[in-house]
């Protein structure tokens, strides 16, 4: 082949390279990461809300009904789902898993995640707490929802009753009604913790004559069955709380015997906030030991509060686990 013949060849094959699209350079920000919208920048990660509020008059509460169907991730979403039906145009700020079976209990805040994401819904704030089991064979998970309504539907404010104490399902039942007063006939939501499956089904069936028209979670706490002893707390219309909104802290973690550090951990997030503990209208409280439970509930003080013993919380060595809701003006 002649020199010139080899020019001709090499230049129509450079002509062809030239005329093929050429890829586009990335961008980068200056820290050289690539950010994906929504998450965390160095990790891909989903962030959940540090805290959400809502208009405390137009709250509503729903609960989800016991699925038996499919695994831990499908029980979680026809659970949203139902919540959602309910909803209506409401728009959900909270959400309090309850687990129960062999599900990972870790799973459920990005199996929210990624559910509120899909649907570009802005994501809630989620407390995932270990139970020891529900009253339906096959049911790994029930949530309660906290949302906020688009017109007004308590007029004449909340009232938030910490746990009070029986020793059967019906007595406790029986001691929330007593606390709630002449709010009783507008429960809304009901939360039982048992300390067996037969005195939480006790609950249940009180609850259902005593606030008819309240939502309800009735569970044994841990899965060994420890007596008769059950826990109820309560939300009901016309009450105290009448502040324009409420505050949902995201739950804090405390590990070993250091009660001290979640509720430190919890002051630290609300501080940004200019939201202090101590105007809590309530404080949830959950632990891995009784002893752990009253140790915490005597640090957090004199606000009103919930503590009660669990079966387990999300990370595997964590002990304790507080919430709080706040009054914001």
């Amino acid at each position: 082949m002649t020199i010139r013949r080899l020019l001709a060849v090499f230049l129509a094959f450079a002509a062809m390279l030239a005329a093929q699209p050429q890829p586009r350079p990335i961008k980068r920000p200056p820290n050289n990461q690539l950010a994906i919208e929504g998450s965390d920048t160095h990790t891909g990660r989903i962030e959940s809300p540090a805290s959400v509020t809502g208009i405390t008059s137009q709250l509503v509460f729903h609960v989800s009904p016991l699925i038996a169907k499919g695994m831990l991730s499908q029980q979680v979403e026809d659970a949203i789902k139902a919540i959602d039906k309910a909803n209506g145009a409401a728009t959900i700020l909270k959400l309090r898993a309850f687990v129960a079976g062999t599900g990972d209990l870790r799973r459920v805040q990005s199996i929210v995640n990624d559910f509120f994401t899909d649907r570009k819904w802005p994501l809630p704030v989620v407390t995932t707490v270990q139970a020891g089991g529900f009253p339906l064979e096959g049911a790994q998970v029930v949530i309660e929802a906290v949302s906020e309504e688009k017109k007004v539907m308590n007029p004449n404010g909340l009232m938030l009753v910490p746990a009070v104490e029986g020793t059967t399902g019906a007595a406790a039942i029986n001691a929330l009604a007593g606390a709630m007063g002449s709010s009783a006939s507008n429960a809304l939501r009901v939360t039982c913790f048992a300390d067996s499956m037969a005195e939480a089904e006790a609950a249940r069936k009180a609850a259902v004559t005593t606030f008819p028209k309240a939502a309800g979670v009735y569970l044994q706490s841990t899965r060994y069955t420890m007596g008769s002893h059950v826990s109820c707390e309560g939300i009901a219309q016309n009450g105290p709380v009448r502040s324009a909104k409420l505050l949902f802290a995201a739950p804090q973690l405390g590990f070993g015997e250091d009660a001290k550090g979640a509720l430190d951990r919890l002051d630290h997030e609300l501080e940004p906030l200019a939201a202090k503990r101590a105007n809590s209208v309530l404080i949830d409280i959950y632990a891995t030991s009784l002893a752990a439970a009253k140790t915490t509930k005597t640090l957090a003080g004199p606000s009103p509060s919930t503590a009660v013993f669990i079966e387990g919380l999300p990370a595997l060595d964590a002990t304790i686990q507080v919430e709080v809701m706040i009054p914001i003006d």
